[in-house]
């Protein structure tokens, strides 16, 4: 089912929005809106079941407090109870869905609860009980209610497990047999009910009612069963003084509210009495979620025995296997005395692992059956202690699950990395957000299809191994980060050749950008430029996280982006003509340079004095006074924003929300601004690029794109930004080149391959189309490649391998892997990362 649901879920995420049977919340498009009316035959037939075979018996003279929250037996649960006579107190409704785990009830759930208690002992008078059930109302709740002494709340509330409600349950109705799973709280073996409870059966209630039906087919008459979450279930019909309650065995909530409370009336104990007559073992439950299941199965499989032997195991009663002492050894390294374990005297693996402890603590663990959950069972001799246990098991981020899953994965790690050295293939790869303050909040969500992310900015998603936001694979159903991957395969992914001349890395960073607002002017260093001022920071003592730090790593920021919507940037200084005009024809900005005209005439086309005269003019305006800069530039955008207009493609447009976006302490004025007079402004189209090489000042202004860098993150910003500005780094790391920039239509290849040519040697950047009715194409062979999916779904296939990537889904292919690209029924849409070449490989039915 699972397989199936994970094959469905992919098909439908892969169509595009406008085929889609969901709307952008996720419901469905068209149906029915509301729920059909309930059937009253049905629920006054559920009620009869319980008022006939109860019969004569009252709750008469109890005062109950029913927290309703969400729950679908909510109305029915106060009829019920007000049929056997008792006040009802109907309180905390919800029309929103209210979690409730009466298995580990949370201790905000449990103060909303006690809130209502207190208000309603304070306006009714002494309430007997708080009663409610789980969401879908097939589990009970039951809390008793406690005067409370001193000053403050009149009251104080109980909560009491779900497998304690079954044993004053089955007691209640005098059970021949009793069936629970093994993580019940073991107080069943001790008091009334030791000598009819069955064997221990795995969780969930498939296997209690199997259990059920054995102690049936033994010819026992009065069988019960629960789980520990509360889930109670009647294995027999019961008669009693010729009334008949039919077998239910379905788990019930309302059998065991019902019993509880009328055996509490029948004995006239407070609910709170009964539960303290039972023998003094007190459980909690707590979990992890988010918890992979490969994984939880990997942790019971360390710690279970390799061959089928018996399922409990007693280390006092003889000798055992060297397996089994191993395993004893192995999570004593975990349940430690420093956390207030003794000696393992016991474990059992019905399901898996129970950990017996010769002080009397019990700890189990087991996975999920069906959800990404890890939970622990705790049972002690005190309610503290259990408590204790259950907070030691699921502590983040060095708890003991923790720990247990570090050593699992530690060992699951070496196991993948030796399988991958032995036979690379491709891999499911995820990036990782940046959420910088200027970045959109719609498309990097809605390619991904998350949307809990737009809470924050998402600026850039990253697809690389830069240590600031490395990538992780999915290595045999293990999330593996992606340096590790290369630290333990480095040649099996990028090749020897690679790794010789950039190291244990991807030579690139593949990234999506959305610029919702304007990013900061700037260039990035050369390879020299950026390891000189590398070293040069280091011996400095200038910490890598540090505010003013220029060089985050060694390595040059060559980079080349496709457009994906509208998008318009700055790149690079002007031909000098054109700002010599601009001077003249901007009254503000004459007094900037006034003999501009005068000394490019002089230059009379020598290219060094072109550079030095464009680099005289920059370092003017970068090292103005504050004061310089505010009387130029207050007085343009004054005048802007009185006319600028709305107009993208001319200039004063973007000195107006530059002036807007970046305002500065003191009213003062970001010399950013002289920039996007200085520098080429240029719109591309979706599908057009641009190359930034070194020292070529640039900014991107708005829109989405997609962009390959050499693998660096080192940035020389020159204004339009809240960041560090260092003038005399930047003024020597730049290209004082001028002239217009080359917009880049790509190379078309037979097969819907389009290449992005660059003088880049770390990358080469392409575009793949795929048709349902067209051709496969091929990637892989030299370096390792990457690929990022924007539309439909993709199939990769290689000997023995096949990888299903939908929109914003990305793998990666190691060297020397060679892969067909098909697509979908709606065709696929794809981006290619590799190095120099390797893009343009052959496609199927173009050999």
């Amino acid at each position: 089912i699972q397989a199936r649901s994970q094959e469905v879920r992919a098909r439908l995420y892969a169509q595009p929005a406008g085929e889609s049977l969901f709307d952008a919340d996720g419901t469905f498009r068209s149906g029915q809106p509301v729920l059909p009316d309930p059937q009253s035959e049905a629920a006054a037939e559920y009620l009869r079941r319980y008022t006939d075979f109860f019969s004569g018996r009252s709750l008469q003279g109890m005062r109950l407090l029913v927290y309703q929250h969400s729950a679908v037996g909510r109305d029915l649960l106060v009829e019920l109870l007000k049929r056997f006579g008792a006040e009802v107190i109907p309180a905390g409704r919800s029309e929103t869905f209210v979690p409730i785990d009466t298995e580990a009830i949370d201790a905000a759930q449990l103060r909303v609860i006690e809130d209502l208690a207190v208000a309603a002992w304070r306006q009714h008078g002494p309430i007997d009980a708080v009663v409610s059930t789980d969401g879908d109302s097939d589990r009970p709740l039951i809390l008793g209610v406690e005067p409370a002494t001193g000053e403050g709340a009149p009251c104080r509330v109980r909560f009491f497990g779900g497998d304690l409600v079954g044993m004053v349950v089955a007691e209640f109705l005098k059970a021949d047999a009793v069936v629970v799973p093994i993580s019940c709280n073991d107080a069943v073996d001790l008091g009334p009910l030791k000598d009819v409870v069955e064997p221990k059966t795995k969780i969930g209630s498939p296997f209690v009612i199997a259990g059920m039906q054995c102690a049936a087919a033994a010819g026992r008459s009065t069988i019960c069963g629960w789980e520990a979450n509360g889930g109670f279930l009647l294995g027999s019909t019961l008669e009693r003084n010729g009334r008949r309650l039919a077998a239910l065995p379905t788990r019930d909530a309302f059998l065991p509210i019902l019993s509880v409370l009328l055996r509490s009336r029948a004995e006239r104990s407070s609910v709170s009495g009964l539960f303290d007559r039972l023998p003094r073992r007190f459980s909690r439950a707590a979990l992890l979620k988010n918890f992979p299941q490969a994984v939880s199965r990997r942790m019971v499989a360390r710690f279970s025995p390799a061959e089928a032997g018996p399922e409990d195991v007693s280390f006092t009663a003889g000798e055992v296997s060297t397996g089994l002492e191993t395993i004893r050894a192995g999570l004593g390294r975990f349940f430690t005395p420093e956390l207030g374990f003794g000696g393992i005297t016991r474990l059992n693996f019905t399901d898996g692992v129970r950990v017996y402890f010769d002080n009397g603590d019990v700890a189990h663990l087991r996975p999920s059956g069906n959800a990404d959950e890890l939970r622990i069972y705790a049972v002690a001799d005190s309610q503290a202690r259990a408590d204790a246990i259950a907070r030691a098991g699921v502590a983040e981020p060095d708890g003991i699950l923790r720990r247990m899953e570090q050593a699992v994965r530690s060992d699951q790690a070496g196991e993948a990395l030796d399988n991958f050295r032995r036979v690379p293939r491709p891999l499911l790869m995820e990036g990782v957000v940046q959420h910088y303050s200027w970045g959109g909040h719609d498309f990097i969500p809605t390619l991904l299809g998350r949307r809990e992310l737009p809470a924050r900015p998402c600026a850039e998603l990253w697809l690389g191994s830069h240590p600031q936001g490395p990538s992780v694979v999915d290595l045999d159903g293990m999330k593996l980060p992606l340096i590790e991957l290369l630290a333990g395969a480095g040649e099996q992914v990028v090749g020897r050749e690679c790794m010789t001349k950039y190291g244990a890395q991807l030579p690139y960073l593949l990234k999506v950008l959305d610029a919702r607002q304007m990013l900061s002017i700037q260039a990035h260093p050369s390879l020299a430029q950026a390891r000189e001022g590398f070293e040069r920071e280091e011996q400095s003592g200038v910490a890598l996280s540090a505010a003013h730090r220029n060089y985050k790593d060694r390595n040059h920021k060559p980079e080349v982006h496709v457009a994906l919507t509208e998008f318009w940037m700055l790149h690079g200084f002007r031909p000098l003509e054109e700002i010599a005009g601009l001077l003249k024809e901007v009254p503000e900005l004459r007094p900037v340079m006034p003999d501009f005209a005068q000394r490019l005439a002089a230059a009379k086309g020598d290219a060094s004095l072109r550079k030095a005269l464009l680099r005289a003019l920059y370092e003017t305006v970068m090292n103005l006074p504050q004061a310089g800069v505010d009387a130029i530039l207050k007085p343009l955008v004054e005048r802007l924003q009185v006319g600028g207009g709305a107009d993208k493609s001319r200039r004063e447009f973007w000195v107006t929300r530059a002036a807007n976006e970046f305002p500065l302490a003191g009213g003062h004025m970001d010399r950013g601004i002289f920039s996007i007079y200085l520098l080429n402004l240029v719109h591309l189209r979706p599908g057009e690029a641009t190359y930034q090489p070194a020292g070529t000042l640039h900014a991107y202004l708005e829109g989405v794109n997609v962009e390959l860098m050499a693998n660096s993150d080192n940035v020389l910003r020159g204004g339009l930004t809240p960041k560090h500005v260092d003038v005399p780094e930047l003024m020597r790391i730049l290209d004082f080149q001028s002239g217009r920039p080359e917009v880049i239509r790509g190379e078309t290849f037979p097969g819907g391959e389009t290449v992005y040519r660059t003088p880049a040697a770390e990358f080469e950047l392409s575009r793949i189309v795929l048709r349902p009715e067209g051709p496969a194409a091929r990637v892989g062979g030299v370096g390792p490649q990457v690929l990022l999916a924007l539309e439909g779904e993709t199939r990769i296939r290689t000997a023995g391998v096949e990888l299903r990537l939908s929109r914003g889904g990305a793998a990666l292919i190691p060297h020397a892997v060679e892969c067909e690209l098909h697509a979908a029924v709606a065709g696929a849409e794809l981006f290619h990362a590799g190095l120099p070449g390797s893009s343009r490989r052959p496609f199927a039915g173009q050999r």
